[in-house]
């Protein structure tokens, strides 16, 4: 009982917040809708989202659109873990989770994420509690920008930018955490440390996640045979990659190729 209680300080502190904004006097008299949710399908570049208590999709924008793959009408009623890679959707749930359970936002999230089509990206996330009007959450609304190529990003994430463009720009070569090590000079533990510190996962998983985004869009976006496309990341033979793909996907790569093919 007493949990309820502190969530309800916190939701009527929310709500003193929002109320103590000048934006309101000067809203509550302005005809209802004028300010239509609709205008984030307006920005392209912003991936815009609401989700009710449960993280199921009620809105979203093309560039939501666009990083699933997959017509908005297809994803409302969703949640992420029906379109998007795992280790993307779980992020987001999470996060959903945090923001629902606490009332409290996620601003300015800097955060790599690799997708189905786009590849590894620097995204910067922000979420809010959207409350009904006793103050209690129905849901989360949430925008994602990609962080344009040449922005410097925040001290603590250049120690790690250097690595994660040598895994890119290495990535069909085999990339073991001992070979990393040896060409930046560092110990296996500040190597780990590094990457669980600002990545949060090791720097072995990292190296996977970057090769299943890219095998992810070589069998969207191109002929390419299964086999070639192991060879192209590294690996040995046809089995090492389709293994390492389940084991990531939870898909085998036919299988995605035949759901995610673009025509």
């Amino acid at each position: 009982m007493q949990q309820d209680g502190d969530q309800d300080d916190e939701s009527n502190e929310i709500m003193s917040d929002i109320k103590d904004n000048p934006i309101e006097d000067f809203l509550k008299d302005l005809i209802p809708g004028q300010m239509a949710i609709e205008l984030f399908s307006l920005l392209p570049e912003i991936m815009f989202w609401v989700k009710d208590v449960n993280s199921k999709v009620v809105f979203c924008n093309e560039a939501y659109s666009s990083a699933a793959g997959i017509p908005i009408e297809d994803i409302i009623g969703k949640t992420d873990s029906e379109l998007f890679a795992p280790e993307l959707a779980s992020v987001f749930i999470e996060d959903d989770k945090q923001v629902v359970a606490s009332g409290e936002s996620i601003r300015n999230k800097l955060e790599l994420v690799s997708q189905k089509l786009s590849g590894v990206q620097w995204r910067q996330t922000s979420k809010m509690p959207l409350l009904d009007s006793n103050g209690k959450v129905k849901g989360t609304v949430g925008m994602s920008r990609v962080l344009m190529s040449g922005k410097k990003l925040p001290a603590p994430y250049r120690t790690v930018e250097s690595l994660v463009e040598y895994v890119e720009s290495n990535i069909d070569k085999q990339i073991t955490v001992n070979s990393l090590c040896e060409h930046f000079m560092v110990s296996q533990s500040t190597l780990e440390r590094r990457f669980n510190d600002y990545l949060g996962c090791s720097p072995k998983k990292f190296i996977t996640k970057s090769k299943m985004a890219n095998a992810c869009k070589y069998l969207s976006d191109t002929p390419m045979t299964i086999g070639e496309i192991a060879g192209s990341l590294g690996y040995d033979n046809q089995a090492s990659f389709t293994r390492s793909f389940v084991s990531e996907i939870q898909m085998t790569p036919s299988k995605y190729r035949d759901g995610n093919r673009r025509s």
